[in-house]
């Protein structure tokens, strides 16, 4: 699911001639959007010299600990250690290793170096919520209708996970319910909205 480069390059060169510190940009929005593919086109078109991308999936908990808590509900994330390595990162440029979660086995295992840039991109679920969006500077939700969400779920999780439809349109009941509570408000924290379409292209918001 690519995003237009045309988009890519209004996004990022809005906030490019006035920079004079690291530019953060948010991305979030229901899973299997592809919130991840943008946030790695962005730092592809800055150049990955240029931009550091950072998956809030690292500060996930892992399943065992969630107790059932779905991953749209801030309870499963480590929120406030985000905003203080974010907080590092940007004023101190001080990097860190971030763990990255592994789906397949629910544990958060690799990590990952984070290092500063002059542009962070920030992407998950969660990622415009008040204690990290006042570190950004430019804010994107990426949207989609609940049929369009359940859809490439059931696409993801059937070919990654082998799940069944029964088993993911149970799973989808709960997530839509966190999806409306936690994570579509964020969207009233965003300067740009995207939308994911009937084809599952990211493009221009049209409700």
């Amino acid at each position: 699911m690519n995003a237009p480069q045309a988009i890519i390059q209004k996004l990022t060169t809005s906030v490019m001639m006035d920079a004079q510190k690291a530019v953060v940009i948010g991305i979030t929005g229901g899973g299997c959007l592809g919130k991840t593919t943008l946030a790695h086109n962005i730092a592809a078109q800055m150049g990955e010299t240029q931009c550091q991308v950072i998956s809030l999936d690292g500060y996930l908990l892992e399943r065992e600990a969630r107790k059932g808590l779905t991953g749209y509900d801030p309870r499963s994330y480590e929120l406030d250690h985000a905003a203080m390595d974010l907080r590092r990162l940007l004023n101190q440029k001080q990097g860190f290793f971030l763990s990255q979660y592994n789906r397949r086995t629910n544990l958060r295992d690799i990590s990952a170096w984070i290092q500063f840039r002059p542009f962070i991109v920030v992407e998950g679920c969660l990622a415009l919520v008040p204690r990290l969006r006042c570190n950004m500077d430019l804010c994107i939700f990426v949207h989609a209708t609940c049929k369009i969400q359940y859809q490439l779920r059931l696409r993801r999780e059937r070919r990654e996970f082998g799940y069944t439809a029964e088993q993911i349109g149970f799973r989808f009941n709960k997530y839509y319910e966190d999806y409306q509570m936690f994570v579509e408000p964020q969207i009233f924290n965003a300067e740009i909205v995207l939308t994911v379409d009937e084809r599952y292209e990211i493009g221009p918001y049209c409700p």
